[in-house]
């Protein structure tokens, strides 16, 4: 039986995997394009993706709730972080990503003057720095902890999506290896 079914954008980095997010953690969440709802606005007021209605009718926006609520139904809640700390880091990770990091890219690549894209761009410098600094100081395999958690997927797919609108982070010593240890995990692996 479908747990879920998730609306969202196959382009978007921040909901064309929640599907599989569902899959590892035992759940089974069925993707829809939400170009393809015509009432979509009838559901989801303000239109935003990704969004989820669970089988009980339950509503949730904003991707980093709905990776938690997704996490925390299932049998694989420490996928969240395995101790407050842990979660704690992992939470600042998610919204880092999910917030300053995506509004830079809008900013860059979508912004309305060229004012508005090279702030976006330079934003994204810096935050990729910030980040490569991170993993620098970093005393464990992956962002938070040994074990791969949401956070490091989510950086593994904003940082694949980058790559596409051909931003690259090859002078950032940690950021490639870092990504190149993810890609193998059950999510990102290529099905």
């Amino acid at each position: 039986m479908t747990w879920a079914t998730l609306y969202m954008e196959p382009n978007s980095g921040r909901s064309n995997w929640i599907s599989d997010l569902g899959k590892y953690v035992g759940l089974d969440i069925e993707s829809v394009d939400v170009k393809t709802v015509d009432n979509y606005k009838e559901l989801f007021q303000l239109g935003k993706t990704p969004a989820l209605i669970t089988s009980d009718g339950f509503k949730l926006t904003e991707a980093v709730v709905i990776y938690v609520y997704i996490i925390n139904s299932s049998s694989k809640p420490e996928f969240l972080g395995k101790n407050l700390k842990e979660k704690a880091t992992n939470m600042k990770w998610l919204s880092f990503f999910n917030s300053d990091f995506i509004f830079a890219f809008i900013q860059a690549f979508f912004g309305t003057t060229d004012n508005d894209k090279s702030s976006g761009m330079e934003k994204i410098y810096n935050y990729t720095e910030y980040f490569n600094n991170e993993l620098k100081e970093k005393k464990t395999k992956y962002l938070i902890s040994d074990e791969i958690l949401v956070a490091d997927i989510v950086a593994y797919k904003i940082f694949h999506q980058f790559s596409i609108f051909g931003l690259f982070y090859d002078k950032y010593n940690k950021i490639a290896p870092y990504l190149e240890s993810l890609k193998n995990h059950p999510i990102l692996a290529p099905k």
